[in-house]
């Protein structure tokens, strides 16, 4: 049997760098805007390599406007006292969605993940989803206090995971 064992965030809505530990059975319980659905949409992201808007927030019905793009800006409504509608707004940064499961047939871990680099200009988001034969790496794809854009994070995976990963744009 494959296992969820852990959920590493970093830069997912207000997510800054977060890993949710999972057991047997679990339940997501939690106040209004307590991240219930953000986590949900951050392993749909993951698991189905889903980011269309029409998927994300399925509990809130027709009425979500959460997007892809307001899941990585961190996009918390308007803060009419300080002006600020999001987190990472007009910044460059990388987001990571990494979900760690533990093989027990193999007695192995294993990451299915999804790194998205976001770009302050604007730009395209570029997406990359990727394989890696082991646990989430100690560092959570932060070195230097910066998280590591998609090039880096495969020049990390060849140095330090040679023939354990795999990659697609």
């Amino acid at each position: 049997m494959k296992a969820l064992t852990r959920l590493l965030l970093v830069n997912w809505h207000y997510f800054q760098n977060t890993v949710i530990d999972f057991g047997n059975i679990n339940f997501l319980t939690g106040k209004n805007s307590a991240g219930k659905s953000t986590i949900i949409d951050a392993l749909q992201v993951v698991l189905m390599g889903e980011t269309r808007s029409v998927a994300f927030n399925r509990a809130a019905s027709k009425k979500s406007e959460r997007t892809l793009k307001s899941y990585l800006i961190g996009s918390m409504g308007e803060d009419i006292e300080n002006g600020n509608k999001s987190l990472r707004d007009g910044k460059d940064f990388s987001t990571y969605i990494v979900a760690e499961f533990y093989d027990d047939f193999k007695s192995a871990f294993f990451c299915l993940g999804a790194v998205f680099d976001t770009f302050a200009d604007g730009s395209d988001i570029n997406r990359r989803f990727f394989w890696l034969k082991n646990s989430i790496p100690a560092n959570s794809f932060i070195e230097n206090g910066k998280t590591m854009d998609s090039r880096r994070m495969t020049q990390f995976f060849k140095e330090k995971y040679p023939n354990k990963f795999e990659t697609k744009d």
